[in-house]
C-alpha cells in the first residue's frame, strides 16, 4: 500500500531529525569547546541528507498515489498534514538549507562569547546574516506573505502577527495595570547545596510522572527539552544563592517533557505522533510551572522535604518568594506577571527587523528603551539585555508562543481544575491526575486537530487571554 510505504519512508525521515536533536542536545550538555566546527558540519550534512529525503520526488509520488487510497480518519490527517508540509519544503534548496545550519550552529558559539563579554556588537554580524537568512527561506516558500509571519507559522500555524497583536494588546494592558500591585521578595539568606537542588528536582519531575527510563535532567546554560517519546532530555540550572528557580526550571521543562512523551509512540513520524504547535508545548509545561510550582499547595506539600534537606524555608516564604512581582532584566527568571512584557519586547524587535524599521545594529537601544518604559529598569549591560536569550541563533517567531502558550495553560488549568478539584491533590504531592487529564484532553491527539480547534475541544473556547489576566487578577491584586 502506497500508504504504508510513504509513512515507512517519513519515519526514516524523523529517525535523522531526532538524531539532529540528541547532536544538539549535547552541544549544550556534553560537547568540548573545539568541536564546535565539526558539530557545525555535522548539522550541515545531517539537514541536507534529511532535507533531500523529504523533498524527493519519490515521496511526491507516493503522496499522489496515497491520496487515491481509500483512507481512515487517522491516515487522512497524516496524508494533509504532510501534504502541506512537503509543499512548503519542496520551495526550499537544499543548498540554502545547509548553509543556514552552518550559519547557526556558528552563530551559537558566537553568541555564548558575546554573551560572556556582555559586546552585542561581537554578535550583530552573525544576527544580521541569520536575519537575512530567515527573509531569503520566508521568500522561498511565500513571496508574497509577510517574512514573520511565515515563521510564525513554523512555530504554529494558527499565529500570524495580527493574531499575536491581538492577544498581546489586550495582555500588555492588563500587565502594566498589575505592575502596580508589587510585592516585596522575601530574601534569601545563605548558600542552598545545589546536589540537594538536584535531588530535589528529581523528586518533583518523578511525582510528576516523568519517565527515567525514557528520558534524563542534566545541566546547560538555558533550561530546555528535546527528544521524543521513548528518549526525552530535560536540562536545568543551578544556583547556591538561588534555589527556586531550579526548581521552577526543573518543573516547567518536566512538563514539557511529559508532552513529548506523552504522544502515542503507535503515530510515531506521522502528524498525530507530533506536538500540536510550540504554543501548545509552552501551555503543558506553564501549566504545570505556573499553577503547580507557584500555587500554595505545592510548597505546603515541599517544605518539609527542604527542612529535612537542612533549608529553614516556610511553605509562606516559599510561596511569597516565587511569586513577587518585582520585575527584573532575564525573562527566564521573571515573575509570572512582568513575565509577558519581556515577550512583548521581543516580539515587537522581531517585527520591527522583518519590517524594515529596526536595524540589527539597533537592538541594543530598542531593547533598553523598551525596559525602561515597560517595566521601569535601566539595562546595565547588553548581557544582561539582548544577548541573554539563545534563541536567534535559530532564527525568529518563536517568542510570542511563550505567552500565547501561557495564556493556553491558564485556560486548560481553569477547565481541568473546575473538573478535578486538584488543589487537594496538589497539597498532598499527587500529581498525575493532571498528567492524565492533559494525556487525554492534548498529548493523545498529536496534530489530529489545528492547534485552535484542540484547545477549543478541551476547553470550550479557542485561545484567548481571558482565563490568564482573570488568573493573574485573582492572585496579584490584593
Amino acid at each position: 500500500m502506497p500508504y504504508k510505504e510513504l509513512f515507512d519512508k517519513i519515519r526514516n525521515v524523523c529517525y535523522l531529525g531526532s538524531a539532529g536533536g540528541i547532536l544538539g542536545w549535547d552541544q549544550e550538555v556534553m560537547m568540548p569547546k573545539r568541536g564546535i566546527e565539526m558539530r557545525a558540519h555535522q548539522f550541515a550534512a545531517l539537514s541536507s541528507v534529511v532535507h533531500d529525503m523529504f523533498t524527493s520526488k519519490q515521496i511526491g509520488k507516493l503522496i499522489r498515489q496515497t491520496k487515491k487510497e481509500k483512507l481512515n480518519e487517522a491516515q487522512s490527517v497524516n496524508l494533509k498534514t504532510l501534504e502541506k508540509e512537503y509543499r512548503k519544503a519542496t520551495k526550499v534548496p537544499t543548498e540554502h538549507v545547509a548553509h543556514a545550519s552552518k550559519i547557526k550552529t556558528h552563530a551559537t558559539e558566537v553568541w555564548r562569547e558575546a554573551r560572556a563579554k556582555s559586546d552585542f556588537k561581537k554578535f550583530a554580524p552573525h544576527l544580521q546574516k541569520i536575519l537575512d537568512i530567515e527573509k531569503k527561506t520566508a521568500s522561498y516558500i511565500n513571496p508574497r506573505k509577510f517574512a514573520l509571519d511565515v515563521h510564525l507559522e513554523d512555530s504554529d500555524e494558527s499565529l500570524t502577527c495580527k493574531k499575536v497583536d491581538v492577544h498581546f494588546k489586550k495582555i500588555k494592558k492588563a500587565i502594566l495595570q498589575l505592575l502596580k500591585h508589587r510585592h516585596v521578595k522575601p530574601e534569601l539568606k545563605g548558600a542552598y547545596d545545589v546536589a540537594k537542588q538536584e535531588k530535589i528536582c528529581r523528586m518533583v519531575a518523578t511525582k510528576m510522572g516523568f519517565d527515567w527510563d525514557r528520558g534524563r535532567m542534566d545541566v546547560s546554560t538555558h533550561p530546555f527539552t528535546t527528544g521524543n517519546c521513548v528518549d526525552c532530555r530535560i536540562t536545568t540550572r543551578y544556583d547556591p544563592k538561588e534555589p527556586f528557580q531550579s526548581i521552577l526550571a526543573a518543573v516547567h521543562e518536566t512538563g514539557h517533557a511529559l508532552y513529548d512523551l506523552g504522544l502515542p509512540y503507535e503515530h510515531y513520524g506521522t502528524a498525530q505522533g507530533d506536538a500540536a504547535s510550540l504554543s501548545t508545548h509552552e501551555s503543558q509545561s506553564r501549566i504545570w510551572e505556573n499553577h503547580l510550582s507557584r500555587g500554595k499547595e505545592f510548597w505546603h506539600w515541599l517544605s518539609p522535604h527542604l527542612k529535612k534537606e537542612g533549608w529553614n524555608l516556610t511553605p509562606e516564604q516559599c510561596y511569597g518568594h516565587v511569586n513577587a512581582v518585582v520585575p527584573g532584566f532575564i525573562r527566564v527568571n521573571a515573575d509570572e506577571v512582568s513575565y509577558h512584557m519581556h515577550v512583548i519586547l521581543r516580539f515587537e524587535i522581531e517585527r520591527g527587523l522583518f519590517d524594515g524599521s529596526i536595524k540589527v545594529k539597533d537592538i541594543p537601544d530598542e531593547w533598553n528603551s523598551r525596559m525602561q518604559e515597560y517595566l521601569g529598569l535601566k539595562v546595565p549591560n547588553d548581557a544582561k539585555g539582548c544577548l541573554q536569550d539563545i534563541h536567534w541563533t535559530n532564527g525568529f517567531g518563536y517568542f510570542p508562543t511563550y505567552s500565547i502558550g501561557t495564556m493556553i495553560a491558564a485556560q486548560l488549568w481553569e477547565k481541568a481544575n473546575k473538573k478535578l478539584k486538584l488543589e487537594s491533590d496538589f497539597s498532598k504531592g499527587k500529581f498525575t491526575r493532571l498528567t492524565d487529564w492533559l494525556k487525554e484532553n492534548i498529548h493523545q491527539h498529536g496534530r489530529r486537530y489545528d492547534p485552535d480547534e484542540l484547545i477549543k475541544r478541551a476547553t470550550g473556547q479557542k485561545p484567548n487571554p481571558s482565563a490568564l489576566i482573570a488568573h493573574l487578577r485573582s492572585k496579584h491584586i490584593p
